[in-house]
């Protein structure tokens, strides 16, 4: 690690434990009057436990640095390089990350509470365990990222990219994941009830023992999805495409799925009872032991469907072929 001493107002608020008090030889001095510390080099630097609260740290290189329970709360780290380096544990409460790198970045156990972190790059990073309530993570890149049991509670991640990413029993509520990307994500027993996914492009995920309920994914793309156990009651389907998903023992009860694409989908053992189902594309899809029960299936598509098992009771179907029979009889 480098030895540097940062000193402001003449006063010293690190200095790297491996320095000789007698030997200043081979240390480099950072020092401002102000709070201004733009574009400083502190890469590879040993600044466990610094406090770098408020300091204006734009366009700095903290690449490969040890940041273990830092101190950057409030701290402006815009364009600032953070790849490699280890932030576990730190405190970035509402600070300012936007269109910064943080490639392979440990940020485990991190506080990035009402940070913004908007159109960085997190690619293949460690946030784990992590607190990122309130973020903005517009446009971020979290390609391959480790998210699993962080907590993104009304978050933004608007256009974000998801690919790869693992959210593993992370807590989404009320998250805002519009018009974002998911390709072979990992969200089992993630919780996204209220989560705002309209207009997202969801393909190859697993959403086992997932809650959707009450979330939006209106218009999504959602391709060869696995929603196994999943709670999706109340949520908002419509016009939604679900090509090749898989619904197993799902909790779909009050789901607005009118004009969605479900053709060659699997939903079976599921329950679906009051679900709109008005106008929905239903060709090829198998729908075996699974309950519909005041379901609304008006102007349905289920060319070619296969119905085995399947509790029609009280449907707006199961009313059109008792009225189709009387009429033959």
């Amino acid at each position: 690690m480098r030895k540097m001493i940062i000193k402001k107002n003449n006063k010293i608020i690190y200095a790297s434990k491996s320095i000789d008090k007698n030997d200043f030889s081979d240390v480099e001095i950072f020092e401002d009057e102000n709070d201004d510390f733009r574009d400083v080099d502190f890469s590879n630097a040993d600044l466990r436990g610094i406090n770098l609260r408020y300091l204006n740290l734009t366009g700095s290189n903290f690449n490969g640095a040890d940041l273990t329970n830092a101190k950057l709360s409030e701290a402006i780290l815009d364009c600032t390089y953070f790849n490699g380096a280890n932030l576990t544990g730190a405190d970035l409460n509402s600070a300012i990350l936007d269109c910064s790198t943080l490639k392979e970045a440990n940020l485990s156990n991190a506080n990035l509470n009402c940070a913004n972190l908007a159109s960085t790059d997190l690619t293949n990073s460690k946030l784990n365990n992590s607190s990122l309530c309130c973020t903005n993570l517009t446009n971020a890149n979290l390609t391959k990222t480790n998210l699993k049991n962080s907590s993104f509670v009304n978050a933004c991640l608007v256009g974000a990219n998801l690919t790869d990413a693992d959210l593993s029993n992370a807590e989404l509520y009320s998250a805002n994941i519009n018009s974002s990307l998911l390709k072979s994500s990992k969200l089992n027993k993630a919780k996204l009830s209220g989560a705002n996914l309209f207009n997202s492009t969801i393909e190859d995920c697993n959403f086992t023992d997932s809650d959707l309920s009450y979330a939006n994914m209106s218009n999504a793309k959602i391709y060869n999805c696995l929603f196994t156990s999943a709670d999706l009651k109340n949520s908002n389907l419509h016009c939604v495409i679900l090509k090749g998903s898989i619904f197993l023992g799902s909790n779909l009860t009050c789901t607005d799925l009118s004009r969605a694409d479900a053709s060659e989908s699997v939903i079976t053992d599921s329950i679906l009872g009051f679900a709109n189902l008005t106008g929905a594309n239903l060709t090829k899809a198998i729908l075996t032991s699974s309950f519909l029960i005041n379901s609304n299936l008006s102007h349905a598509d289920l060319k070619d469907a296969l119905l085995l098992d399947v509790n029609l009771g009280f449907s707006q179907l199961l009313q059109k072929l008792i009225m189709f029979q009387r009429e033959m009889f």
